[in-house]
């Protein structure tokens, strides 16, 4: 079939997705990153010519992962539930409750996608919403919500000082460029209001590589695709204080009781000790086997960053 042929980003040919299995797409996802990666870093920061290669390697990687996620499906490999997202959706809820409702609250999502997650949370009369994506299929009919497809930093300088009540980015900040995040993070800082909150959830190199790399590196290598800052707890807490952000709370997992998924609970940072406590224990549970590792490492919210001003 016509849509399923593309053109790689490597070479400019021409090649059949339908004559591929699941592996041969992984492997071609895998090839097309990592080239794409590595001429991206090598752009200059926030350049036309950089945000221009970015789309059009997304647009070609999208189809081949679109395409793979039929035959997965296909073949009983994927789950539709994405305990992630209510995840998120548990925290939003407990960080909302303690915030004063003065007036309606500004919550802005970067990299939003499609915008699932701003939908629903769109059923709270007392926030106004937002997102930004380059994703090439941002369509969202419904008028509580306003997506700009657009960069992070071009949107972030929609929105006045200090305006930005809850900032929410799942799974984006390892993408940011490392030649660009002084910028970003600092720009972040200027647009957060003082009293407000931001919820990152971010992957921890130690039970990386979390984006197409992990089909084909061991556990605790580096990243070699569009994660450019998949880091450590410790590295990440070292950057947020660096650009005037401190952890509010820590978040863990509570433990599942059958099919019923049950809330997250937080602690409150007094002093922060708790952070040193996590952070003390990270390389330790490190050197854990990789069953384990991951295990301890999700539940103790090593990828989970919900921070202050």
């Amino acid at each position: 079939m016509e849509e399923n042929i593309i053109k790689r980003v490597s070479n400019q040919k021409p090649i059949n997705l339908n004559e591929l299995n699941i592996e041969a797409l992984y492997r071609l996802h895998f090839e097309e990153e990592t080239y794409a990666a590595n001429l991206l870093k090598q752009m200059p920061p926030f350049s036309k010519e950089r945000y221009s290669f970015l789309n059009k390697s997304y647009e070609v990687i999208e189809k081949i992962k679109k395409y793979r996620y039929l035959l997965e499906e296909k073949n009983h490999v994927r789950s539709g539930y994405d305990k992630e997202k209510y995840f998120l959706y548990t925290i939003f809820v407990a960080i909302k409750k303690r915030m004063k409702k003065k007036r309606k609250l500004i919550v802005l999502e970067l990299g939003c996608g499609e915008g699932k997650f701003l939908k629903k949370i769109s059923h709270f009369q007392d926030i106004v919403l937002y997102g930004c994506d380059l994703h090439p299929n941002v369509n969202l009919n419904n008028q509580k919500i306003t997506i700009y497809k657009d960069t992070i930093f071009n949107t972030l300088n929609k929105f006045q000082d200090g305006t930005i009540d809850i900032l929410i980015a799942d799974n984006v900040c390892e993408h940011f460029f490392k030649d660009e995040i002084d910028s970003i993070y600092t720009l972040i800082n200027r647009k957060l209001n003082k009293k407000g909150k931001i919820i990152f959830i971010i992957p921890n190199s130690n039970i990386g590589p979390s984006d197409i790399s992990k089909k084909f590196l061991s556990m605790g290598e580096k990243a070699v695709g569009f994660h450019f800052m998949e880091q450590t707890y410790k590295e990440n807490i070292k950057m947020f204080r660096k650009y005037g952000f401190t952890t509010n709370y820590l978040c863990m997992r509570k433990l599942y009781l059958g099919k019923k998924q049950k809330q997250p609970f937080f602690i409150y940072n007094f002093m922060n000790m708790p952070d040193k406590v996590k952070i003390f224990m990270e390389k330790y549970f490190a050197k854990l086997n990789e069953k384990k590792r991951k295990h301890v490492f999700l539940r103790f919210g090593y990828h989970i960053y919900i921070l202050k001003k």
